[in-house]
């Protein structure tokens, strides 16, 4: 776990350390930092020092939001609201559209993993009961044979001791 949850953390400091050195943030970089985020909120559980990292990052990540809103904003006071700005907006739905997308084939990947770690998860626990039924059964007939030898044992013993 901790493995999976270093490496996402290593994506995301060198993504946000690239994005903060840029003047215009894409919406769907912001998107992927927050899948990462939500990435990393599943390996956490209840470790206190991961989730300190994790709020750590999610206010560098708000930082970042409020960073681009103010640039955003500031390009859109500067606007005429002309043709370009229709198709910038249309460029950004047709982005958001995209990573909408692209967003909806991560999810059902992320569906499709779990129900086949669910389902290998179901098969292993039925080989494990299986192997310890078998176990059991072994454990039995040692014990049984173990008790043989030791009537066959005794009886060649007394068989010994009325020979001679």
């Amino acid at each position: 776990m901790t493995d999976l949850f270093n490496n996402y953390e290593k994506v995301f400091q060198e993504r946000i350390f690239t994005l903060e050195k840029h003047s215009t943030i894409n919406l769907s970089e912001i998107q992927e930092l927050e899948d990462i985020l939500e990435q990393m909120q599943m390996e956490v559980h209840s470790k206190p020092l991961y989730k300190a990292k994790l709020r750590l990052y999610r206010s560098q990540l708000t930082k970042l939001k409020k960073q681009q809103l103010t640039i955003t904003c500031d390009t859109v006071d500067n606007n005429d609201y002309d043709k370009d700005n229709d198709d910038d907006r249309r460029q950004r739905l047709l982005n958001n559209t995209e990573r909408l997308q692209n967003s909806s084939q991560r999810l059902e990947d992320t569906r499709r993993v779990a129900l086949e770690t669910e389902s290998m998860g179901a098969d292993i626990l039925q080989q494990l009961k299986t192997q310890r039924e078998t176990m059991t059964r072994t454990r039995d007939t040692v014990s049984e044979t173990d008790s043989y030898l030791d009537k066959a044992s005794k009886t060649l013993k007394s068989m010994s001791r009325r020979y001679f």
